[in-house]
């Protein structure tokens, strides 16, 4: 994966900073921890943009109850607004998803472990 090759040239980077592979760990964990720190902000606030649009749904749902042909486009207006929130949502998770399964393939399978000094 692309992802793996770039987290893996970062720690190299930092291993030859800092000539010491457990402190690149260290150090690139701590990276990736603010990159989903503000991936999870991002989430969050379209997150709560998603249940602001569930609770115009509603009001929706409870004012056009009887007539379902406006309920149907008022809906579907409401949807195509806020879409990209639901998807921006969605797109972080994923993003997150890849990180870390990237950061796992590389401190199991890389052969960058051999022979280097860990701590100390």
């Amino acid at each position: 994966m692309i992802i793996n090759k770039i987290l893996i040239n970062i720690l190299i980077k930092i291993d030859k900073l800092i000539n010491n592979l457990g402190y690149s760990i260290i150090i690139l964990t701590i990276l990736i921890k603010i990159i989903i720190y503000s991936l999870d902000k991002i989430q969050k606030i379209y997150n709560s943009k998603i249940k602001k649009s569930k609770l115009k749904t509603n009001k929706i749902i409870q004012k056009y109850k009887n007539n379902k042909n406006i309920l149907k486009k008022k809906i579907k207006k409401l949807y195509i607004k806020n879409i990209i929130n639901y998807l921006l949502s969605l797109l972080s998770l994923i993003i997150k998803i890849i990180i870390l399964i990237s950061i796992n393939n590389i401190l199991t399978i890389s052969k960058i472990f051999k022979k280097k000094k860990f701590i100390l």
